[in-house]
C-alpha cells in the first residue's frame, strides 16, 4: 500500500489530483466547506503548489524506501560507539547517521531532481501549463515547441540545453557525493580506531 502511488501512471495521478482540486466538487473544497472556510481555486491561484504536492505525493515512497535502506545499512559499531561515548539521540543523528547516509541521500536527491524535469504528463493533465505560464516547465515548453509550433530545430536546441543543465547538475552532485563518501570513510576509520 505504501508504494502504490509510485506504481500509478502519471496521467492517472494528474487526473486524480485534478478532480481532488476541482473548484466545486473537489475533495479539498468540500473539506473547506465542511469547516466553514471559503472555497479555493487550487489550479488557478495555487497551481504550481498544487502540482508540486501531487508530485511529492507520488514520489515520497521512493525517497522513503531508499532512505530506509540507507538507514538499515549503517554499521552497528558506529552507533554503539556513539552510545558508549554518551552521544544523545540527536547527536547520533546529526554526527553519525546523516553523514553515513549522505551518499545515498545525494544519489536519491539527484534521481528526484532529474525526474522533476520530466513531470510532463502530470502537468499536462492538471493544468496544461497554466494559468498563463505558471506551471510550464522546460519539458513542456520543448514538447509544445516541437508539436504545436513545429519548430523542431528550436526544440532540439532546447533539449540539448536541458541535457547540458542536467549533466552539470549530475556532475556537481557526484563531486559532492565523493566528498561526502570520503568524509564518511574518515568517520568510519575514527570509529574503528576507538573500538
Amino acid at each position: 500500500m505504501f508504494i502504490l502511488p509510485m506504481m500509478i501512471a502519471p496521467v492517472v495521478v494528474g487526473l486524480m489530483w485534478r478532480y481532488m482540486y476541482h473548484p466545486t466538487v473537489g475533495t479539498f473544497n468540500r473539506f473547506l466547506d465542511s469547516i466553514g472556510l471559503p472555497r479555493v481555486d487550487w489550479l488557478g491561484d495555487y497551481a504550481l503548489t498544487s502540482v508540486i504536492i501531487a508530485d511529492i505525493w507520488q514520489w515520497t515512497p521512493f525517497i522513503f524506501i531508499l532512505s530506509l535502506a540507507a538507514l538499515q545499512s549503517l554499521p552497528r559499531s558506529a552507533l554503539e560507539a556513539a552510545r558508549i561515548d554518551g552521544a544523545t539521540a540527536w547527536q547520533q543523528i546529526i554526527h553519525i547517521k546523516l553523514p553515513l547516509m549522505m551518499p545515498v541521500l545525494i544519489v536519491t536527491a539527484l534521481l528526484r531532481l532529474i525526474d522533476a524535469f520530466k513531470v510532463l504528463e502530470v502537468i499536462l493533465v492538471m493544468t496544461e501549463g497554466g494559468p498563463g505560464l505558471s506551471t510550464e516547465i522546460l519539458a513542456l515548453r520543448i514538447s509544445r515547441t516541437a508539436t504545436e509550433f513545429r519548430e523542431l530545430g528550436v526544440a532540439a536546441a532546447m533539449s540539448n540545453y536541458l541535457l547540458i543543465l542536467l549533466l552539470l547538475l549530475t556532475v556537481g552532485m557526484f563531486a559532492f557525493n565523493r566528498w561526502q563518501e570520503a568524509r564518511a570513510a574518515r568517520l568510519n576509520a575514527l570509529v574503528e580506531e576507538e573500538s
